[in-house]
């Protein structure tokens, strides 16, 4: 059973292992070369943004397994808007997983961060990414040109979804994914 569970040091390894593979790194913001300590970097700039309730990292499980990370960011309260973001070690690809973490990702944006609208930016390259998003069913928006240095001058596609369309595609999504018919798993510390 896929879950996400708030960002932690547990499985810092983990992260190190997946995020230091370059196939993952080449479509995520994720610096390349991935430091030796990036994932301890990354669990202690983001645990404490968490904390504050300002950034939203989880990791995605497979069984209590980690299989990647997924979360809300960029948050602006004053429009209740954030950007998904998500990735894969590269053993999960092809899977469903990513689906079903998406799936997750946006229920937790909208019931438990309380937003309104959740954005999802990928390169325009990055087509498994788009599929991603299409099935979890967050609708195309249009296209931006990325300022990031890692991909300046790439077009990105901007994908949307609100809290209203949420409500009416959630539950198919929990039919067609196998989740449980009484709601979405959050795992809490």
């Amino acid at each position: 059973m896929i879950q996400i569970h708030p960002l932690n040091d547990r499985f810092v390894t983990e992260i190190q292992l997946h995020a230091s593979n370059p196939k993952v790194a080449a479509m995520t913001y994720l610096p390349e070369p991935y430091p030796e300590d990036g994932a301890q970097v990354f669990v202690g700039l983001f645990v404490p943004l968490l904390e504050q309730g300002v950034e939203f990292p989880y990791m995605i499980l497979e069984n209590d397994h980690f299989v990647g990370m997924t979360g809300i960011t960029r948050v602006d309260f004053s429009t209740m808007t954030g950007e998904v973001g998500y990735w894969l070690g590269e053993p999960f690809w092809g899977k469903g997983m990513a689906s079903r973490a998406l799936a997750l990702t946006t229920e937790m944006g909208f019931m438990i961060v309380g937003l309104e609208k959740i954005l999802g930016i990928v390169l325009s390259r990055h087509l498994a990414s788009m599929r991603v998003l299409e099935k979890v069913g967050y609708e195309c928006t249009g296209t931006i040109i990325e300022s990031v240095p890692k991909f300046k001058g790439e077009t990105s596609v901007v994908y949307e979804m609100e809290k209203k369309r949420w409500q009416q595609v959630r539950s198919s999504n929990i039919r067609r994914m196998g989740f449980p018919p009484n709601g979405f798993s959050l795992e809490e510390d």
